[in-house]
């Protein structure tokens, strides 16, 4: 999965996302990994033991979208920020790192704890239901 220049891959509600590589970033703009709340409650997005995201351009972000409190990711996998200049964002209600975070090549990592209900990105339209 590689998103584009101002695009997201939507995760909605308590998912694990496993066994792939995500290639995300951009260049001239920012690529989204969005943690997606559509029921207002506590939703966390489960990185998995066997999920590589690495970072592809030069801006990455991954975010809970809505910003409810408890929303976030657990990451078990590994995340590969090595982009010369390049930055990579977590910014979320929570994260916890049990996996790895490799930082390397001129690449900078912000991890962002928000409080409160204070959305990346808004309004924005609600993802297609299955």
């Amino acid at each position: 999965m590689s998103p584009e220049r101002n695009s997201s891959l939507l995760l909605t509600n308590n998912q694990t996302i496993d066994n792939a590589t995500i290639n995300l970033g951009a260049n001239g703009g920012s690529a989204y990994l969005e943690d997606w709340d559509t029921t207002s409650t506590n939703h966390v997005v489960t990185l998995g033991a066997h999920l590589i995201i690495n970072q592809a351009g030069a801006s990455a972000v991954m975010t809970d979208a809505v910003g409810y409190a408890g929303d976030g990711f657990v990451n078990n996998g590994a995340i590969n920020a090595a982009v010369n200049g390049g930055q990579f964002v977590i910014n979320s209600q929570s994260f916890a790192n049990q996996g790895t975070i490799a930082v390397s090549n001129g690449d900078t990592l912000t991890i962002a704890i928000r409080t409160g209900r204070t959305p990346v990105r808004s309004p924005r339209p609600a993802p297609p239901s299955n």
